[in-house]
Parts: C-alpha cells; structure tokens; sequence
C-alpha cells in the first residue's frame, strides 16, 4: 500500500484517469447523507440555473466509528469530470485539484469557493480547496486507502459524505406581469434600483435585500414596488396592472404613412400609443394606396391595427 501513496503522490496536477468501483451522483437536489465506500466516486454537479447563486460547496465526511483514529485515507477532488456520469460508470478523466489525508477524527469538513465570490473560506479543522469555477462541473471526490495498517473491514465501511451549498449574497427575482397582453410589455420600460434592466420574463439575479421596482408603460400611471430578495432562493413577484386608458398598436409596413383623426402620426413597431374613447378614423398610405377605416373605442384595452396587403394570381384557363 505504501506503493500507493508513492504513486498518488507523484501524479502531476492535470488531466488523469479516475477509476472507482462504482460512481454516485450529488445534483444539488438531495440535501442527505450520501453513502461512500472507499473506491467510490461521488460526482458533484449544480444545475445550470443555480451556479450564479453558489458561493462554494462544503463536504462534511462523517467517518465510521471502525475507522475512528486509523490513518491513510485521503479525499481526493478532481474537476472538469469526463464523460458524464452515470451509476454503472467506472472510469472517468479529469483534474485533480485537492488531496489531503484525513486526520483521525470523527468528522472532516472539506469547502470547495468559488472564484470571486464573497465567501471566505477556513476555520479550525476545515481544509480549503483551491478555487473551483462553475464551468469546472462537474466534480468528482474520491476516498482512497494511500499506506498499509488498515483494518480488513475498511473496504466495507461507509462513511456518510453530505454536500452543502454555500450561498452567495444572492438571489434570483421571477417577475410576472399581469393586466398586459405579450405585444404590450416590450412597450414598457423596467426599472429595478433607478436602473434601467431588459425584460424577459427570465429570471433576474440580484444581490440579497431590498429593492425597488418601476414599471412605465403608454396605458398606465408609472407603477413602483418594494421587493426583498433572499439569500439563495428565487422570490416570485406578481404586479398587476391596471391601464389609465386604451392604447393603440400599428402592425404596418415602414414606409406607410399614418393619419389618425387627419393627423400624421410615427408608430414604431411595438409602440403603444394612448388613445381616448370614443370613434376614429385611420388613414393608412402606402405609395398610391389608401384605405381609410373607422373604429370605436370603449374600453381600456389595446386595439391592433394591422394593414394586409394581399395578391392574387389568376391562372389562364386551358
């Protein structure tokens, strides 16, 4: 076995095959202990839309009693893990990063930051890793005898390895907008902290706390909320709208003319344009072509005007 730690020892820092006799998978979603034998791997992946709010891992190694004061196990981390992981896989390729032989307690607590980040890492007992990226994902820890003078039972204890999430000072906003239809909200103009932001309806990352948020829109009084987000968590927010009055909405060619109530007017695509109750008319001129159109309006809403230029082939009969 000394062989073993011989060999380990003088592996350089880079790309290297990693054989366990079986793997298992951490995905951020099972918050328990998970069961590692000696030789096995445990793979450590983050979903996509969670790794703007991680500020590093923690791994908290609970060794069994059997195990308790007997030295020459390491824990090994590796990153970039390739190909992906699957339970029947047994060898992998990746980097190696961290090793470290356990010291003889009943538990071992491994972090792994972050780059960037507001984490810091250490404390007593607690064994750091260099920085590791989200796009390092995923990762693999191993636990490994690396000397001789193990019991014979070893290889059938468990120990109970727990991955925790350690939080940045973030937090993701999921606004919803109700009272506007699609075409309307990219008429609007979104504001959160007196700064301007592009609205998708995805979600929308922000540092933990308060904050504020400003709606503007050509059917509607300017709308301001106060919001909280927390740490590590997504917070719904809802606003409901209410229009001030009807809008108008032009689907037309570029180089068409607009006359509502006999006076030229400039609508850009998507712009909403306010408009009282009541009849009107529309001119609408492309070239040589007109066509002039009536309408009501009765209720806060928005009316689309669209211009439909349409062609007909006829085709000689034989």
């Amino acid at each position: 076995m000394m062989l073993v730690l011989a060999i380990l020892l003088s592996v350089p820092l880079g790309g290297e095959e990693i054989r366990g006799l079986r793997t298992k998978v951490w995905d951020g979603r099972d918050g328990g202990p998970i069961p590692l034998f000696l030789e096995e791997v445990l793979v450590i992946t983050i979903p996509p839309e969670e790794r703007d709010l991680y500020a590093g891992l923690e791994l908290r190694i609970t060794v069994p009693r059997k195990l308790q004061g007997v030295q020459g196990i390491a824990g090994i981390l590796y990153r970039g893990i390739l190909p992906a992981p699957s339970p029947e896989r047994r060898v992998y390729q990746g980097t190696r990063t961290f090793f470290q032989i356990l010291p003889t307690s009943t538990e071992v607590v491994i972090q792994v930051p972050f780059p960037s980040s507001d984490f810091v890492p250490g404390g007593p007992g607690v064994f750091p890793t260099p920085a590791v990226a989200p796009d390092d994902f995923p990762l693999a820890f191993v636990l490994t005898p690396v000397m001789k003078g193990l019991p014979s039972s070893a290889s059938s204890q468990a120990f109970e390895c727990t991955v925790l999430p350690l939080y940045a000072r973030k937090g993701y906003l999921r606004l919803r907008i109700e009272g506007l239809d699609d075409e309307e909200i990219p008429a609007c103009t979104f504001f959160i902290d007196g700064k301007e932001i592009s609205y998708t309806g995805d979600p929308i990352l922000l540092s933990s706390g308060l904050h504020s948020l400003t709606i503007k829109g050509p059917a509607f009084s300017p709308l301001e909320k106060t919001f909280a987000v927390e740490k590590g968590k997504t917070t719904e927010l809802v606003v409901e709208v209410e229009r001030a009055h009807p809008s108008l909405l032009f689907h037309v060619p570029e180089i068409a003319e607009i006359f509502l109530d006999g006076e030229k007017i400039d609508a850009a695509p998507r712009e909403l344009l306010p408009i009282t109750t009541g009849t009107h008319s529309v001119v609408i001129k492309v070239g040589d072509y007109s066509i002039t159109r009536e309408f009501e309006v009765t209720e806060n809403v928005t009316y689309t005007i669209t211009l439909l230029l349409d062609l007909h082939i006829e085709e000689p009969a034989h």
